[in-house]
């Protein structure tokens, strides 16, 4: 529900704007007359810092590439899963987006579009919008972009109707933006004027505007009269070293910081209701040699509970409400209850309890007391291995069968694409890999490199070089053969096995040393043979503790994440035992790796000592849906390479 008078002012600030949205953090000595600076998801991808050159400004996010308006085609889902991630990390009030689209079946036009205004248009605009709203937890505002290209098409809606039914249905807030107002009243030979009050006025809680002495009656009418809360001028402005700048930027903020603001609502208050607890994602719950072990979770739990706990652990195995715990059987008695409802807190203080669902464990059976040593030490791996394991009554599927019943899903709930994309993030175009291969002269036979392959621990300076890249990700992880089926994607042939050919593998290669490429984090594109850039944070500081502190790997060229989408194999393999398969692809992958290193002459490793969720945070990954699972790395050799018996530091 749309509420700008819960929304405090946020002042005056600017909008920042770099060439190919590649900030220079040089550039970001914010004035202290500015009260904030408005940055787009790419200026952190490139600089990861920037957010500390700020200063005394504020961060206050805004986005010009989710594509609200793309007909049947969805926001990209990994530039959201970051534009979110950046919304928390911001901490900012509320997140813009334009009404437009740019992206199309097959490309993007790199441009704001919004040619026609069909229903279907309007449709998808304020349902992509009621989604940001919904997956970020904030206000969302909707900024009118420039109609350059005009097309009247029959049936389209007047366009003052058009841009209020998508603000209104779209329960979100306006931005005004003047010069964007002005490319389209030109386009339409309209008044300006006249077509800036035909705008969702009386939702406006941001204005942009570059000029604000010269176009102060365009928007101080507006100002007045509109639930504004803040005015974003053009990263230009902060030049403008004028007394008439000043005293405007002055006069603004004091009439944004004492005026009343009255709310905007639509339909019925919300209900409060008590939240629901259940057993956080991940957690394991197992009694063993009579002690309750609570173990897993995202905070890496290893707790014993006291054997009254029990029946409360089992209550929240699907997700209730606090006082229900109190109503549970056996807690009739005042004292009983006020200890359920103590061990309750404690719980949700652990982490044990939160408002997601859990699933819960298979019992153990009763290993030899030879194994049991070990299994008390990996504990959740117990759960995993017995959860896993086939028995002699296992039936499986014949071939037919399984595929009598996957062309039959594949009608209600589609495949899962076989690619990864990054759609809105830079890509970066490798060499081919069929045309510029290295050739190095220490490669001869297949045994040859078979028989010297070795994990080595030492490298030279000298960068890997951007075919050697392509080489390395194109022969490990690349699609060598793409052959579409018949459920509705492709099966993609690598030079490695996958379980169900689904290649649920995704690589993140980490580049530190390498020709051509800035050192950071990228997302190997396997339908364009190319890499994503993610972040242009240097790994070197933090790589070594990722990898479980072994500070050798600082000393690559480049090192290769290896994370594994359990969709993919899920949708076919729908029990356990599949996860398995998450495990044995990447091993193969991970031969792959360091064959093909090998024959280019260069120094493979391979490590699973990682702290997952260090990788997680840095790459904004998922742990319930995408594994942390391996790490493959290479350099040069030094001329005296450790052996590969010798122990890690530690």
């Amino acid at each position: 529900m749309f509420d700008p008078s819960a929304i405090a002012p946020l002042g005056v600030g600017l909008e920042y704007h770099a060439d190919t949205h590649n900030p220079r953090t040089d550039q970001l000595a914010v004035p202290a007359l500015f009260d904030y600076v408005e940055i787009q998801p790419p200026h952190l991808i490139f600089d990861p810092g920037l957010l500390g050159a700020l200063g005394h400004a504020r961060p206050l996010l805004h986005s010009s590439d989710l594509s609200l308006g793309s007909i049947g085609i969805p926001m990209d889902p990994e530039f959201l899963a970051l534009t979110c991630r950046l919304l928390r990390q911001t901490q900012t009030p509320w997140f813009g987006e334009h009404i437009s689209w740019n992206r199309f079946s097959g490309g993007d036009t790199r441009h704001f579009v919004l040619p026609f205004l069909g229903d279907e248009v309007r449709d998808t605009i304020i349902a992509n919008a009621r989604t940001l709203h919904q997956r970020s937890g904030l206000p969302v505002l909707l900024e009118n972009a420039p109609r350059t290209l005009v097309v009247e098409l029959p049936g389209d809606a007047p366009e003052a109707d058009f841009m209020r039914d998508v603000v209104n249905g779209a329960d979100a807030g306006f931005i005004l933006d003047i010069d964007n107002a002005r490319a389209t009243a030109r386009a339409k030979g309209v008044d300006l004027r006249s077509y800036i009050d035909s705008l969702p006025l009386e939702r406006t809680v941001e204005i942009h505007v570059h000029n604000p002495v010269a176009d102060r009656a365009l928007y101080w009418q507006v100002l007045c009269d509109a639930p504004v809360r803040a005015i974003t001028l053009g990263w230009g402005a902060r030049k403008l070293h004028s007394k008439a700048l000043e005293k405007m930027v002055r006069e603004l903020k004091d009439h944004l910081q004492h005026k009343p603001v009255r709310s905007v609502h639509i339909g019925a208050a919300p209900q409060l209701q008590e939240p629901l607890f259940c057993l956080a994602p991940g957690v394991a719950v197992t009694l063993r040699d009579g002690c309750v072990k609570v173990t897993g979770g995202t905070a890496g739990l290893l707790l014993e509970a006291a054997p009254h706990s029990l029946p409360l652990l089992g209550h929240f195995a699907t997700p209730q409400t606090l006082a229900s715990a109190l109503l549970a059987p056996g807690l009739e008695e005042p004292q009983a209850m006020l200890q359920a409802a103590a061990t309750a807190r404690e719980l949700i203080d652990l982490g044990v309890l939160a408002p997601v669902q859990s699933t819960q464990p298979d019992q153990a059976s009763n290993p030899d007391a030879s194994t049991n040593e070990v299994w008390s030490q990996w504990d959740s791996a117990l759960d995993f291995y017995l959860a896993t394991r086939t028995r002699k009554q296992t039936v499986f599927n014949s071939l037919t069968e399984m595929d009598e019943a996957l062309t039959e899903k594949a009608h209600d709930r589609p495949q899962p694409s076989a690619y990864k994309d990054y759609n809105a993030h830079p890509f970066f175009a490798l060499p081919n890999p069929l045309q510029d291969t290295p050739t190095p002269e220490a490669a001869s036979g297949f045994l040859d490199v078979l028989l010297r392959r070795r994990s080595l621990r030492a490298f030279t300076t000298e960068p890997l070089r951007a075919n050697e890249l392509s080489a390395l990700l194109y022969y490990v992880w690349g699609a060598t053969c793409v052959q579409r089926n018949h459920l509705g994607d492709v099966f993609l042939h690598k030079t490695a096995p996958a379980g169900g050919s689904l290649q649920g593998a995704e690589v993140y290669p980490i580049l530190m040393n390498v020709e051509g490429y800035a050192p950071g984090l990228y997302h190997y594109s396997v339908r364009r043979h190319g890499l994503v850039l993610l972040s242009q944070e240097d790994p070197r500081p933090w790589i070594a503790a990722a990898c479980g502190d072994q500070t050798w790997i600082a000393d690559a060229a480049a090192v290769f994440l290896s994370t594994y989408n359990v969709k993919r194999l899920a949708w076919k393999y729908a029990f356990s035992r599949g996860f398995r398969a998450t495990l044995l692809d990447t091993g193969h992958l991970g031969q792959s790796f360091a064959l093909v290193s090998t024959w280019l002459g260069l120094a493979p490793f391979t490590t699973a000592a990682l702290r997952d969720e260090l990788f997680e945070d840095k790459l904004g990954l998922d742990y319930r849906a995408e594994p942390v699972l391996m790490v493959n790395g290479v350099g040069r050799p030094a001329e005296a390479p450790w052996l590969p018996d010798r122990p890690r530091e530690t």
